[in-house]
């Protein structure tokens, strides 16, 4: 498919192999890090609570992070803000493990949000000025979680053979190795694509944001897409536990079972473009809040009816990721559609509303009893919530998410 934009000549294929990386950092710092969150709590001696800060604050300073990327990616471009993020990420993967200090490592974690953050903006901001119809963007955001869904299968388990096989501080190694190839890929292939550059100006930005928070598009869908990333996160944040230490697992098995989950992501993910094309984004949202709905449910139930089992807790979070890949790719695409030259603003206000509601729900999680049901819970409320707004908003959100986008214009176009 030709894209429009005469500075990028790639195919698609490559066009996924270059931007594919960049969102992946965000991936590969949570699912790395995830195996070794038990030891890390011993090492440093420190309560699950404050150790949960280095997975909700991660979270939440990349929602704050979003909110100054998205400005600069507008007036400078994309490539030199993921180029610059990038550098970021690698200072915080190489400091991270240097000193024998908690919050040291808390900083170099939040160094990382930053960095991967930045990059994950860019690349999903690159697509929507690729592919600015929503099918076009929906098939992208689709393939970009097939690439990045194999972190959530490998990556857990890679991550807690190296740290149980050597030290905790090889996980930031393979994190610094692997953000400098993507540093070296992106210098060479990352070519720019923003269409219109506009100054920095709090006039323009506060139209910008307003035009992008009352429209009933971003509403629904960034709040889909926002449920389907929360819930995978809160997945993150408990699954150590429950699977670890309630249930006895090793870290190598930890990250199988981890990675079958992630497997069910992936396998959706493969689906989603088809489905969009089948029945198009917003039922391709409603399908995966139901489907995260069941999932929340069968979490509850067999909770009380078999305990805390690893049956009771992996088949049913599988329902609940599968409905996560499609609110997420659908989302995105329904949510991007209706901004044309202010997509870096408009996405740092998804990516804003995403991550900080990821870190919001990882805290709360840690006020209620760690277990399958709680997570059940929170789940079924949001995914429930999703699947009402979608049905009551049907007629509007499909004609906005057919129209063409619109283009804000401003006082230096």
């Amino acid at each position: 498919m030709m894209k429009m934009n005469r500075y990028w000549q790639h195919s698609d294929l490559k066009t996924l192999a270059i931007l594919a990386p960049l969102v992946a950092l965000f991936a590969l710092s949570l699912d790395f890090f995830i195996p070794i969150v038990p030891q890390l709590n011993e090492h440093f001696s420190v309560s699950e609570e404050m150790m949960q800060l280095t997975l909700s604050g991660f979270m939440l300073t990349c929602a704050i992070a979003q909110v100054v990327a998205g400005p600069l990616c507008d007036k400078y471009g994309r490539r030199p803000v993921a180029l610059s993020s990038l550098k970021i990420f690698i200072l915080g993967s190489i400091i991270a493990p240097l000193y024998p200090s908690f919050y040291f490592l808390l900083f170099a974690r939040l160094l990382q949000a930053v960095g991967a953050s930045g990059t994950f903006l860019c690349a999903y901001t690159t697509v929507r000025d690729l592919y600015p119809h929503s099918s076009e963007s929906a098939r992208i955001y689709s393939y970009i979680s097939v690439c990045i869904s194999q972190s959530s299968i490998f990556a857990p388990a890679i991550g807690g053979y190296v740290a149980q096989q050597t030290i905790w501080q090889s996980v930031f190694v393979i994190l610094t190795f692997v953000g400098l190839l993507t540093l070296w890929s992106s210098w060479k292939h990352y070519a720019e694509t923003t269409p219109h550059k506009h100054p920095i100006h709090y006039a323009h930005l506060k139209r910008a944001y307003y035009y992008v928070l009352i429209n009933r598009n971003f509403q629904v869908y960034s709040l889909a897409a926002a449920t389907g990333m929360g819930s995978f996160f809160m997945f993150f944040s408990q699954s150590p536990y429950i699977i670890i230490e309630t249930l006895g697992y090793s870290k190598p098995m930890f990250g199988i079972f981890f990675g079958i989950v992630g497997s069910s992501f992936f396998l959706t993910s493969l689906c989603t473009s088809k489905i969009c094309d089948r029945v198009g984004p917003h039922y391709t949202v409603e399908i995966g809040a139901s489907l995260m709905t069941l999932g929340g449910i069968a979490l509850i139930l067999l909770h009380l009816f078999l305990g805390v089992t690893i049956i009771g807790f992996i088949p049913p979070m599988m329902c609940v990721v599968s409905g996560a890949a499609l609110t997420i790719g659908a989302g995105l695409a329904g949510t991007m559609q209706p901004f044309g030259s202010i997509a870096g603003v408009a996405f740092s206000a998804v990516g804003f509303i995403k991550f900080a509601f990821s870190a919001c729900l990882g805290l709360l999680l840690m006020l209620l009893p760690i277990s399958p049901s709680s997570l059940g819970m929170i789940i079924v409320i949001l995914a429930a919530t999703c699947a009402t707004l979608c049905w009551v908003y049907r007629d509007e959100l499909i004609d906005n998410v057919n129209a063409e986008a619109v283009i804000l214009p401003s006082e230096w176009d």
